[in-house]
């Protein structure tokens, strides 16, 4: 291959499937130059629907989809993807995780924290970051190597205020309410000492913070899930219930030319003719083919089967997708749907 024209290898590696990439980057340091070439990370990059699944067993404790990096009891946050990584925190760990890789990367934690933390990817510099809440205090870790030989850098905020962590807290398992856009994070967060909702918004480039304001008629409450709205930041309050009663919902866009945000309402054709009244189904984001996606509520005990539905604008229906099917899959149990996952075996350095 190496005698090909350099064009002619690029189109061949753009082929491939990304486990045949991983072994040429690991035979041939020229291929390695290439697949790594930030231009070919953009071009081969394709969203796909990540699911992290969940099933309780009170006997033996939660057993996880990636056992390799989830090996412990007790409550575990994980980030939405980014550029094929996701951060896992747990009470003594802080890890990020390739699951088509199967890399883990250490970071370092203490017995001063982080005690939550936000994951992002700072496309001005190219690097990964992770957003740290020490009690009262910020710091950024900023992802080279990995493995804990970095360190916490403190960062100042005038609009002091706590994350809010999603109020799904009951299984062990809960995603963080956040999404990184552009390389600014996103998040709802409590003011102190007054204790009032807010967006914050996170500039990883500049370590900035800034408030987000929210339009009149929006409440920001609990219930309120940020998703990804055709490639927007959006907010949602309880769509499972509304689309049981209205067959649509309303949601908060942020407008990425004004950075306003904006109230809108999605309606789903026919939706109350397709369930039945006692099943909940929550908005959790749109693909990047367009497409709504929609899980049941997931902190809800319950038994039978587990599904994904998906609805594009236009088209004549919905479809679906079961995961899991039978009685065997436990009373109690939840799927952690995760959208846009990039397959991606690429570090944060090259």
């Amino acid at each position: 291959m190496e005698s090909l024209p350099e064009d002619i290898q690029y189109d061949i590696l753009l082929r491939l499937p990304l486990k045949t990439l991983l072994a040429c980057s690991c035979v041939c340091r020229k291929l390695k130059t290439m697949i790594c070439d930030e231009k070919f990370k953009t071009r081969y990059l394709e969203p796909s629907l990540l699911m992290l699944f969940m099933t309780r067993d009170m006997d033996s404790g939660p057993h996880w989809l990636f056992d390799s990096v989830c090996t412990e009891r007790g409550q575990h946050t994980v980030s939405a993807p980014i550029r094929g990584w996701i951060c896992v925190q747990s009470a003594t760990k802080l890890r990020l995780y390739n699951p088509i890789a199967n890399k883990i990367l250490r970071l370092p934690v203490s017995l001063a924290g982080p005690d939550e933390c936000l994951f992002g990817y700072d496309e001005a510099n190219g690097v990964f970051k992770v957003l740290g809440f020490f009690n009262s205090s910020f710091k950024v870790y900023t992802v080279t190597s990995g493995n804990g030989e970095g360190s916490w850098r403190p960062i100042e905020c005038e609009d002091p205020h706590m994350y809010v962590i999603p109020s799904d807290t009951n299984p062990p398992l809960s995603v963080t309410n956040a999404l990184c856009k552009g390389g600014v994070l996103y998040y709802a967060a409590i003011t102190i000492p007054y204790h009032r909702t807010k967006i914050m918004s996170f500039d990883l480039n500049s370590e900035e913070f800034s408030v987000n304001k929210l339009p009149e008629g929006f409440i920001l409450d609990d219930d309120s899930t940020m998703v990804n709205y055709n490639g927007k930041v959006a907010l949602v309050n309880d769509s499972a219930t509304e689309l049981q009663k209205t067959g649509g919902f309303k949601i908060c866009v942020r407008n990425d030319d004004s950075g306003k945000w904006e109230l809108e309402r999605v309606v789903i054709p026919d939706w109350k003719n397709k369930f039945r009244p006692h099943v909940l189904t929550s908005f959790v984001g749109t693909l990047g083919t367009g497409e709504l996606v929609f899980t049941a509520p997931t902190s809800w005990p319950r038994g039978g089967s587990e599904y994904v539905l998906y609805y594009k604008t236009g088209s004549l229906g919905l479809s679906g997708t079961f995961l899991l099917e039978g009685e065997d899959i436990g009373a109690y149990h939840s799927v952690r749907a995760c959208l846009n996952h990039f397959e991606c075996l690429f570090r944060s350095t090259t």
